[in-house]
């Protein structure tokens, strides 16, 4: 759907189609709101995004709509997270730099940080993330998949009955747009499961490194 198609059944809901309370330009800030609580809920936006290393640079800006840096390769390689403790051990003498092929990554004040710092420049640089959505215009593709359009269609129409003070659907539209962010969560968390039942992972079964348990 698009904006304008879900302003419209928004305004069907509440059976509103001419009615002059609700501006465009404020529906579609609305609209903003919704999408956003329900990325930062349960990341249904997931993105991917490329880079290229550059020799001797350690550190590159994040993906600008990330909420959440999920997992970065390095030459099609999965690195690790760390810790600043853990970068602390690996490379405790800030005057001195240890480059290579990274093997693990950091993320701090918008910036992703690769250890070691790269030897080699063009090698690619692919950032898995869960993204915030861009304020939409009337006509604009939301990121939020087509799947969950129904309830920011439930979102939208219970910002609109919150602007009439009293309106008796208030709560009925309302648990619409709750539950439906539930249900996003869980098919979400679901959908990353894959085929695999939910288990408690065991140490003895857990992959590790030399920093421990990955």
């Amino acid at each position: 759907m698009t904006p304008s198609q879900i302003i419209e059944s928004a305004r069907n809901n509440l059976n509103a189609i001419n009615d002059t309370l609700w501006s465009e330009a404020e529906l579609l800030v609305n609209l903003y709101q919704v999408q956003l609580h329900l990325a930062r809920r349960t990341q249904c936006i997931e993105t991917r995004y490329s880079t290229t290393s550059v020799a001797s640079q350690s550190e590159y800006s994040k993906p600008t709509n990330a909420i959440e840096v999920w997992r970065v390769t390095y030459a099609g390689a999965k690195l690790q997270k760390i810790s600043f403790r853990e970068l602390d051990i690996l490379s405790p003498n800030d005057t001195s730099t240890s480059t290579g092929t990274p093997s693990y990554y950091w993320y701090y004040d918008q910036v992703l940080g690769l250890h070691p710092t790269p030897s080699t420049t063009g090698d690619t640089i692919q950032v898995y993330s869960f993204d915030e959505p861009s304020i939409p215009t009337i006509s604009s593709t939301l990121e939020v998949p087509t799947q969950y359009h129904d309830v920011l269609v439930c979102g939208l129409t219970y910002e609109m009955v919150a602007k009439e003070v009293g309106h008796p659907n208030t709560i009925y539209w309302q648990n619409r747009w709750l539950s439906g962010v539930a249900e996003v969560e869980a098919h979400v968390q679901k959908k990353r499961r894959s085929d695999r039942f939910s288990v408690v992972a065991t140490e003895e079964n857990a992959l590790s490194t030399n920093l421990g348990i990955i």
